[in-house]
């Protein structure tokens, strides 16, 4: 009898710590102490703002801890790697307005271009809100951001291994869109001035490996901001034909 009264109580211990600790008990959701328990562990990292161009706005990139990498499926950036950030906070200093880039998708941001724009880009308020009804038309005044939000190999993180896409906004981080295809690897990306379009070079995974390297294919697409639809092959299947003849005949070993 003594020994159960010494277990229950053991059990009860065990239980009150856990409860303390902010994390649930058989699942159950955690208390508001316990979220805001949980909450204060954690530490917003905000990078030096990024000013985009003469414009109003400004970036604070959101960085990630790499402390936070083991344990929550989180890709960051560490000594001799290129920083991650999990999403961006446009500021708007004339009006004192702020938002995220995405305040939806889960996402890991490798790089940023802010200053794609022409160089005498408008700088007062009232200026460039007429910038900004043409800017999004146009592909030398968008912002550019190559992002993961896909766990392409299901290991449960986003990271390298996972395709980067493209996406752009205008120069306030409005109009958020994804302009290369899902499940492909965008590996570089060039705009036309003159003819108002996106040249990208993807990578597919050809051979099934959840994998995107030098044995899948690669190729080219373009996107054309005039027509704002989807991206598509630069070279028909036919065509891409012909030149693997061509290969075949000149290099092959017969």
């Amino acid at each position: 009898m003594q020994k159960l009264a010494v277990l229950l109580f053991l059990t009860f211990g065990i239980l009150s710590c856990s409860d303390k600790t902010g994390k649930p008990i058989d699942n159950r959701p955690l208390t508001a102490e316990q979220q805001k328990a949980k909450l204060d562990k954690l530490k917003l990292d905000f990078n030096r703002p990024v000013i985009i161009d003469s414009s109003v706005y400004v970036m604070y990139p959101l960085a990630l801890e790499r402390s936070e990498e083991s344990g929550s499926g989180f890709s960051s950036g560490s000594y001799g790697r290129p920083t991650t950030y999990w999403n961006i906070l446009f500021y708007n200093t004339a009006t004192g307005e702020y938002h995220l880039l995405n305040d939806t998708l889960k996402m890991a941001i490798y790089s940023y271009n802010p200053r794609n724009a022409d160089a005498n880009a408008s700088s007062s308020s009232f200026d460039f809100d007429d910038f900004l009804i043409s800017g999004y038309n146009r592909v030398d005044r968008l912002l550019y951001f190559s992002i993961t939000t896909t766990d392409f190999n299901k290991d449960g993180k986003l990271n390298s291994d996972d395709p980067n896409y493209l996406f752009i906004t205008d120069k306030a981080g409005r109009h958020f869109k994804q302009v290369s295809p899902n499940n492909m690897n965008v590996s570089s990306w060039e705009t036309i001035k003159a003819t108002n379009k996106i040249l990208m070079m993807v990578t597919r995974d050809t051979n099934g490996d959840n994998k995107f390297d030098d044995n899948d294919e690669s190729f080219p697409l373009v996107y054309d901001l005039t027509k704002n639809t989807t991206s598509s092959e630069m070279f028909p299947e036919d065509f891409k034909m012909t030149l693997k003849k061509k290969l075949d005949k000149q290099w092959t070993k017969q």
